[in-house]
């Protein structure tokens, strides 16, 4: 079984960093301790009043019921030398007593491996250290992204690969939120109840009709026939929970199956709703506003954290401000900046720092091999998602259908 650890693009330790005040380049920041997500790293900043620490590793973290738990995916290898069946796993981790839970898990490639399995009695899976063929003959691949986490509803894209004639693929792609407390799915109507349910779907079957429209009245013939060969349905349970201005909102994406493009989703604009259940613990972690250009701000007390977009737009730039708007300069973090977990009075009870200091030092070990095997590979975004929506997601959007070669190592999570 191999684990996905996202590498972490900038090498950030647990040293002083430098301080910058506007207007009085000597003075000190301000006493703070927090945590910093973005979509595949946690950084934990902490000042003592005369520097400022930052240490960042490749974990994607969440808080539910008090307690911090990391969230990773998880390969589940069970091919043959000539059959490549990768499902994934998706599992939260409590970094208070080290228990993980299963959240997720792909049907689909086991069994393919199962079916493989019996129609070829004679065969056996490759074992840990054996490489299988370049070019197998069956694939049957899953590949889960965790797109956000707020509170226990972790949200998730999911996209799957099969092939059993070669030169033909069939790929599937859709979105889900499931509970990482029970591992169960979680539905539009069980998390907005059946009127909440029922006005979020409406609007976004409105969303989807005015996006195919769009796509209808261009030139690009590819998005024509995709749409047009009515491959597309809208899907109230395929969505991912994200927030606009702090308060909730629900992204569909419209699940695609089939060859090439048909195999994508096209997200839509997000549909503002009343309420999420354990909203007010999330808003906690959410910025108070966001300016013109794109810079977000958490408030806490007579402090606030400021997240600039760098100037390449691949990064964020956080400021410390205190109470007489003087700046301390903490670090640049790739990504933008997505949830601020303030380490103050309840915040840290029941050894919440110890908890983190393990994981953080378990974290800043993982093999880098696993890193680097498991990067993200650069993918040709299909025309449909292009007029999909007209300005910036809110969440990443991941729409990948080609399938390539997984690594044979399987190294082990410590």
């Amino acid at each position: 079984m191999r684990f996905r650890r996202l590498a972490l693009p900038l090498a950030l330790t647990f040293a002083a960093a430098g301080c910058r005040r506007q207007g009085d380049a000597g003075a000190r920041p301000p006493l703070a301790q927090f945590l910093v997500t973005t979509s595949d790293s946690a950084y934990w900043v902490a000042s003592d009043g005369s520097a400022l620490r930052v240490r960042g590793v490749p974990m994607q973290l969440t808080r539910i019921d008090g307690h911090f738990h990391e969230l990773y995916v998880a390969d589940d290898d069970r091919s043959y030398a000539d059959a490549l069946f990768i499902g994934q796993r998706v599992y939260a981790r409590d970094l208070h007593d080290n228990d993980s839970t299963l959240v997720f898990e792909d049907m689909v490639a086991p069994r393919a491996a199962l079916r493989y399995g019996r129609a070829h009695p004679g065969r056996r899976p490759l074992g840990e250290d054996e490489n299988g063929s370049d070019d197998p003959a069956v694939v049957a691949t899953a590949d889960i992204t965790i797109l956000d986490a707020h509170g226990p509803y972790v949200s998730l894209d999911y996209h799957t690969d099969t092939s059993v004639v070669k030169g033909s693929t069939w790929h599937t792609t859709r979105r889900l939120v499931v509970d990482a407390r029970t591992g169960e799915r979680v539905t539009l109507a069980a998390l907005l109840g059946r009127s909440g349910a029922a006005r979020a779907q409406r609007e976004g079957q409105e969303r989807f009709t005015a996006a195919r429209d769009s796509v209808l009245a261009t030139r690009d013939s590819a998005a024509r026939d995709a749409l047009g060969s009515d491959a597309f349905h809208f899907d109230e349970n395929s969505f991912a929970i994200t927030s606009i201005d702090g308060a909730p909102a629900i992204a569909f994406a419209v699940p695609g199956a089939g060859e090439g493009a048909l195999g994508s989703a096209i997200p839509l604009e997000p549909v503002l709703v009343d309420s999420i259940p354990g909203w007010p613990a999330v808003r906690e972690t959410l910025p108070v506003a966001t300016d013109a250009t794109g810079a977000a701000r958490w408030e806490r007390r007579s402090l606030s954290l400021v997240a600039r977009p760098t100037a390449d737009g691949t990064g964020s730039q956080l400021v410390l401000v205190d109470s007489a708007r003087a700046e301390s300069a903490v670090a640049t973090v790739s990504g933008d900046a997505v949830h601020v977990y303030w380490l103050d009075g309840a915040a840290t009870g029941d050894g919440t720092l110890k908890d983190l200091e393990r994981a953080f030092e378990e974290a800043a070990r993982y093999d880098e091999a696993v890193r680097t095997a498991m990067r993200h590979t650069s993918r040709h975004v299909p025309p449909l998602a292009r007029y999909a929506s007209n300005s910036r997601p809110h969440i990443p959007v991941h729409l990948p259908w080609i399938p390539r070669p997984r690594p044979r190592t399987s190294p082990k999570r410590s």
